[in-house]
């Protein structure tokens, strides 16, 4: 009987580890079988169809934004603002594809207790067909690196990686364009420079400057262009104008101030204007796109101070870096004539030039540039050069040259240096010896 009661036992604890065993494999199975997200997505929205965003963060004011049908971005409130591209792409970018690093709760009954009810950061979403979504960033997390956020019409609590809070914890300073001048570089066709002495018009030909007023003259492509560069790339610096000026104080100076000059850019899609002064010892600029003076750098204010001058081309050949096809060297009764056909250059009797003479000579003719312009001295044309369909005269004059293009009546002073190098590489020119 003992034995048979032994066995009963024995019996009924087998049935029961082999039942724990089953019940317990049956549930991991389920387990694995389930998929689990350690960072479920947030938000998964297409970026085009992103219309419009609102922005409230505790305790500072709301900033609005709207794209128009040409997709560009502006600020509409609180006050009608250009946005920055690069800070509207930021924001966009985080909120399009934003995931979670956890689920801290199912369905959450108290978010005050994660800072959600009054969130740092409230962020509304409008897409193309009124579809909207609403984000809330809340506290951060205890352990810190993380913070707690919510979708409107999910009863989840998310953590975010704290970068995201950072990115769209932005105000209207953060979003607002900056620029001084917002018409793109490339696409400005004339440009209008005045001080209280004269006033300067440039007209673009493609990718060429020219002078057109005062008179037609040659313009230094050079130093257009760094002018441009500076206007177009002028920001202002809204940080140091809060720390500094009271309201309607530098309005008020600035009024009041004298003039150092105005520029003008236009474009096709109209003309943006910018005025300078000089407000006590440093420089302010208001501009049609700006809604009051900001100070400026000074590399700008410096643009007002230069002469007509500073803007003219001084080289005598405008072929720059490209190779021409033909070249002609008269001096007194030295006579060159030189023809490309590919990289080689041939004298007219057919032989092949020596490449380094050539490219040398080629180097000389390049380099020509006056030293200033002047109104006389130019007589008895001693030397002629021809590059392609250009043509420069050059006549001894003193211990200088004075030299002249043919197509007009610019006077260009050179160093007699420049000049004697120029000769002498022509001297150069040798047939390729044989070996």
């Amino acid at each position: 009987m003992k034995f048979r009661g032994l066995f009963l036992a024995l019996a009924v604890l087998v049935l029961l580890v082999g039942g724990l065993y089953w019940s317990n494999r049956e549930s991991a199975a389920k387990t694995s079988a389930a998929p689990v997200s350690s960072s479920p997505k947030i938000l998964a929205l297409n970026q085009s169809e992103i219309v419009k965003l609102q922005l409230k963060r505790k305790d500072r004011e709301d900033v609005s934004l709207s794209k128009d049908g040409s997709g560009t971005w502006r600020i509409i409130a609180p006050k009608s603002y250009g946005a920055d591209s690069a800070a509207v792409s930021s924001l966009l970018s985080t909120i399009s594809t934003l995931n979670s690093e956890s689920v801290v709760e199912e369905k959450a009954t108290d978010l005050e207790a994660y800072g959600l009810a009054i969130p740092s950061v409230d962020l509304a979403i409008t897409m193309s067909g009124d579809k909207a979504y609403q984000l809330r960033l809340g506290d951060d997390t205890p352990t810190g690196g993380a913070t707690y956020a919510v979708v409107a019409n999910d009863p989840r609590v998310f953590t975010v990686a704290s970068y995201v809070k950072n990115s769209l914890d932005k105000g209207l300073n953060d979003l607002r364009d900056k620029r001084l001048l917002t018409v793109e570089s490339d696409k400005i066709k004339r440009l209008d420079l005045a001080n209280n002495k004269l006033q300067i018009e440039f007209d673009r030909d493609q990718n060429h400057w020219r002078i057109a007023m005062p008179k037609p003259l040659r313009a230094n492509d050079s130093e257009v262009d760094d002018l441009v560069r500076r206007l177009t790339d002028a920001r202002i610096d809204l940080q140091e104008d809060g720390s500094t000026r009271k309201p309607g104080q530098i309005e008020s100076s600035f009024a009041k101030a004298p003039l150092l000059g105005t520029v003008k850019l236009i474009s096709d899609a109209g003309v943006q204007e910018l005025t300078v002064r000089k407000v006590g010892s440093d420089y302010y600029g208001k501009s049609t796109v700006t809604d009051a003076p900001h100070k400026i750098s000074n590399d700008i204010s410096q643009e007002f101070g230069k002469s007509l001058d500073d803007f003219r081309n001084k080289k005598l050949f405008d072929f720059g870096y490209s190779d021409p096809s033909k070249i002609e060297f008269h001096d007194g009764s030295k006579a060159y004539f030189l023809t490309r056909s590919g990289r080689e250059w041939w004298a007219p009797d057919g032989k092949k030039l020596d490449a380094a003479g050539a490219d040398s000579f080629l180097d000389k003719l390049r380099d020509l540039t006056a030293s200033k312009f002047v109104e006389s001295g130019f007589a008895n044309p001693a030397i002629q050069v021809s590059v392609d369909a250009e043509r420069v005269l050059i006549a001894k004059a003193g211990s200088e040259y004075v030299a002249k293009r043919e197509d007009d009546s610019t006077l260009y002073q050179m160093d007699s240096k420049t000049v004697e190098a120029l000769q002498h590489a022509a001297t150069e020119l040798k047939p390729v010896t044989s070996k």
